[in-house]
């Protein structure tokens, strides 16, 4: 909820069942306005630093426009699984409040590699 709140972006989590298995990272998703996206990103990645200081758990990104609303933006991002939960935090408080702040929607999907 933090994040969503201080970011307003929008996020969203991919459940556990839907996860591929084997899967090493999950595949990040911010939607929302260019500034949104960016304070969202921010706030994810500040998350992850403070419960692991010096840890890889942040991949590169790309952004990429998402044709389906006027003036949005996607970002992609990987993040290891074990700091997923961060992100997610408990009962989906920590992503609902990156979400409510930034503005930008958050999804986050597992990937095989």
């Amino acid at each position: 909820r933090y994040i969503q709140l201080q970011s307003g972006s929008k996020i969203q989590v991919t459940r556990d069942h839907e996860a591929e298995p084997g899967a090493l990272t999950r595949q990040v998703e911010l939607s929302g306005k260019p500034e949104q996206i960016s304070k969202a990103e921010q706030l994810i990645k500040e998350v992850l630093a403070e419960a692991d200081v010096g840890s890889s758990g942040v991949g590169s990104g790309g952004r990429k426009y998402n044709a389906t609303q006027q003036g949005a933006e996607t970002f992609q991002m990987k993040i290891a699984n074990n700091k997923v939960g961060l992100i997610i935090g408990k009962g989906g408080e920590t992503i609902k409040s990156m979400q409510t702040n930034s503005g930008a929607r958050i999804q986050v999907c597992y990937l095989v590699i």
